[in-house]
């Protein structure tokens, strides 16, 4: 075997020099000495150079070796472009077969897109071949004709090869495909829909998507959609079983009804998600995951179809709350609707509670007088011989005198008056007005000027005795306000008089 052709692969180029033969000759080179571009095919045995016998290809020498002919005139052997051919052919039959166990559908199919593979092939490996043989006649004996021939019938074969393998991979992924879908509706059948909802949704769409690869003729794509579909179709079935996951009285999917809600699927707004039937708007077909709409699914909501009214007062149950503090007064009425009213009878309609009703600064559990303003330590109103505390006034039990058409306190009246002051210091919450009057002898505006200067004499006394300016207000009122007869001299005597009667707060 001549030592170019040793370790050739099938289709190899090569491009050697001719053995040398006898001495060798100085000058020019011939013409038939040159090196030939030749395809050698290293399955078939190349004889030594010179010997007659079958060759698949030519070898580099001097001149081409012509294959001895059979007896009878038998045809010659197929040469290398012919054998491509065939394997071509070969391996498109191969794939077709492959299919045969798949259904009558799916061997069509294969041997459509067999056909189809193996027509292209066929074009193209005879592109290829006229190509080689165009470029090789164009070339001549320098070996670039060859070349190009090798090149493209070898990107021909890798052509023809990736579209044989294209729609064997393609039909593959669709009967996958199918064969996911009819787990699909056997994991709705074992109610998917109620104990895996995830992994059903996951298989159908990415089964969705792999299908729209295939139309668009993206392989590769539809292949992982559909290994995805099928590992979430088998976990939808796992975590499914029949007897826990089916209501016995529910309905199962059948034609025209593929969530099995017993909705037809022409009316039924999501054909593939079954009505929850909670009484809740049942005729659209789609459940409904929060019937009342206040942000809280009905599966934590307590009270599905009332709205939540988000006053912040345990607005996490989903109820609404009237009255939150249950103190029997509507929160749109009450002050304190957080606060239960204390229901002691004092001020109870504003719904706020009185922890000290009579504002004497002792709260209601502590006092002992909780709706009269006392002291310390019982909230009573401290028990004084001269004057007694009530909601309207400091009543006096004397008379204060003052010296006759005077403004001058006498002294008889001190005692009654320090006793008022020690009332108004022990009920600092307390404001009074100073009220001086006359009887009905004299000027009106004498008797009027008179009872203002009286007034604002026993309020400069009271200040003497450190009660606050500000709690206490002067105002002569004259004849105008009597409490008995002027026309008799017991009568008189009582109309002129200083009274302290409390102001609002």
């Amino acid at each position: 075997m001549p030592r170019g052709a040793r370790g050739l692969r099938p289709d190899h180029l090569c491009r050697r020099r001719p053995p040398r033969v006898g001495r060798r000759r100085r000058g020019p080179r011939r013409p038939g000495r040159e090196v030939r571009a030749v395809l050698v095919d290293a399955r078939d045995p190349v004889p030594p150079q010179g010997a007659r016998g079958r060759r698949a290809c030519r070898l580099p020498g001097r001149r081409p070796v012509r294959p001895a002919r059979r007896r009878g005139g038998a045809p010659r052997r197929r040469g290398c472009a012919d054998r491509r051919q065939g394997s071509i052919e070969a391996a498109a039959r191969r794939c077709a077969r492959c299919r045969a166990g798949q259904g009558r559908a799916g061997r069509a199919r294969a041997r459509s897109a067999a056909g189809q593979g193996l027509a292209r092939a066929r074009e193209a490996a005879g592109a290829a071949r006229r190509t080689g043989e165009g470029h090789t006649a164009a070339a001549g004996r320098t070996g670039e004709g060859s070349a190009l021939s090798r090149r493209a019938i070898r990107v021909a074969l890798v052509i023809a090869h990736a579209v044989a393998l294209a729609g064997c991979a393609g039909e593959r992924v669709r009967v996958q495909t199918t064969a996911t879908a009819r787990l699909i509706a056997t994991a709705r059948q074992h109610g998917a829909q109620r104990c895996a909802p995830v992994d059903l949704a996951m298989a159908e769409s990415h089964n969705d998507f792999a299908q729209h690869a295939l139309d668009e003729g993206n392989y590769q794509d539809a292949r992982r959609e559909a290994e995805v579909a099928e590992t979430n179709a088998q976990l939808a079935i796992e975590k499914s079983p029949q007897a826990r996951c089916v209501d016995k009285d529910a309905l199962l999917p059948g034609p025209g009804d593929m969530d099995g809600d017993g909705i037809p699927d022409d009316v039924d707004q999501c054909p593939r998600v079954p009505e929850d039937r909670d009484g809740f708007q049942d005729a659209d077909g789609c459940p409904d995951d929060d019937n009342d709409g206040d942000g809280i699914t009905d599966k934590l909501d307590k009270c599905p179809d009332e709205p939540e009214d988000r006053d912040g007062f345990e607005d996490a149950d989903g109820c609404p709350d009237p009255d939150n503090d249950k103190d029997g007064i509507p929160d749109a009425a009450d002050k304190c609707p957080n606060e239960p009213e204390d229901r002691d009878g004092f001020e109870d309609a504003d719904g706020c509670p009185d922890p000290d009703n009579d504002k004497d600064g002792i709260p209601d559990v502590a006092d002992k007088c909780p709706n009269e303003p006392g002291v310390a330590p019982d909230g009573c109103p401290k028990k004084y011989s001269l004057v007694v505390v009530t909601e309207k006034k400091i009543e006096l039990k004397q008379t204060v005198y003052f010296d006759t058409n005077r403004a001058t306190i006498k002294r008889v009246s001190f005692p009654l008056l320090n006793e008022v002051a020690q009332a108004l210091l022990d009920n600092p919450a307390i404001k009074v007005e100073i009220q001086g009057h006359t009887d009905s002898q004299g000027r009106a505006s004498s008797n009027l000027k008179l009872s203002q200067k009286r007034a604002e004499a026993v309020r400069t006394y009271l200040i003497k005795r450190s009660v606050a300016s500000d709690r206490m207000v002067a105002k002569g009122y004259g004849k105008d306000v009597p409490i008995a007869d002027n026309r008799t001299s017991e009568g008189r005597s009582q109309n002129r008089r200083v009274e302290f009667v409390i102001t609002p707060r």
